[in-house]
């Protein structure tokens, strides 16, 4: 089975912006060790210039998605659980619900990462297929930052739907 990661569209940069969320939210907290620390409903101010791009998939600051992506999540893995998150911005009166799923997080390789010089990685981490357990959806540790995977058939049902404006790569699986 094929697994993609799933991500925001970086060719969009005029995304919502969570205003204070360094000072009102952790991201450790986002797990499902410590989600209990986070209300179940949460109002967040937005930052905006300029009318936003209100994508499926947002992982700038925290990993969020729209109504449309949460359905076909449920539909894969009834066991996440998801924290609500209305986006408000006050500046082009405007309001958007999005949803932060609650998603297991693994260490996807026994490899150290390497990283040159300049911070960046030498090279794409390869994850370990006996690790992913044949999951529909899981968290990598080995992505940045805590990447969101999916199994082929969650993305082929996300496709299928029309998702708007998300990325997806494709990763590379070893059978060691």
């Amino acid at each position: 089975m094929e697994y993609f990661w799933l991500k925001q569209d970086k060719r969009y940069v005029d995304v919502p912006h969570i205003h204070r969320f360094a000072g009102t939210y952790r991201r450790s907290d986002f797990t499902v060790e410590h989600a209990y620390k986070i209300a179940d409903r949460n109002v967040v101010f937005v930052n905006s210039e300029h009318r936003l791009d209100y994508t499926d998939v947002i992982d700038r600051q925290i990993f969020l998605v729209s109504e449309d992506v949460k359905s076909v999540f449920k539909m894969y893995d009834p066991s996440i659980t998801f924290k609500t998150f209305c986006l408000l911005d006050n500046v082009h009166m405007d309001l958007k619900l999005y949803y932060a799923p609650i998603i297991p997080l693994i260490d996807g390789t026994d490899e150290p990462e390497r990283f040159s010089r300049e911070g960046r990685r030498d090279r794409e981490p390869v994850i370990r297929r006996a690790y992913l357990k044949s999951r529909p959806i899981v968290r990598l540790r080995e992505l940045p930052p805590d990447g969101v995977v999916i199994r082929l058939d969650v993305a082929e049902s996300l496709l299928r739907r029309g998702l708007f404006r998300a990325d997806m790569a494709r990763l590379v699986l070893t059978c060691v």
